[in-house]
């Protein structure tokens, strides 16, 4: 991902830790049926694991998802944004609402809250 994508518009950016597990599925969802709510305030949503594209392709057809889901084999976006383990063995379930100047305005971390994350990014988004 390059900096480019994120300028000019709102991005919100979840990371999950396995592509069709239940809880990711409940999260991806979640930001599936909000879509149209992003997308009337100008935001785009991009989902990001360490899962192989393959899994990623089948998950999101699987599951009707409209956004991109990037594949991040070895962490590499990960951790160049500072998302952490969960307990050092799980990978971190955090939500990052960017600016469009490509600034991090907020970060939501929660293993077990999965529609938290969508809803939280849109009222950050609205100012709220």
């Amino acid at each position: 991902m390059t900096q480019e994508v994120l300028k000019g518009v709102w991005t919100v950016i979840f990371f999950y830790p396995k592509a069709s597990s239940p809880g990711c599925t409940k999260q991806a969802c979640e930001f599936r049926d909000l879509s149209e709510e992003f997308t009337d305030i100008d935001a785009q949503i991009i989902g990001v694991s360490s899962d192989s594209c393959r899994a990623q392709k089948s998950f999101k057809k699987r599951n009707g998802l409209t956004f991109p889901l990037l594949c991040d084999k070895g962490g590499i976006l990960r951790d160049s944004l500072g998302v952490k383990s969960t307990l050092g063995l799980i990978a971190g379930r955090e939500t990052l609402v960017v600016d469009p100047k490509g600034i991090i305005r907020d970060r939501f971390n929660s293993q077990l809250r999965f529609k938290q994350h969508a809803r939280r990014a849109l009222k950050k988004i609205r100012g709220k």
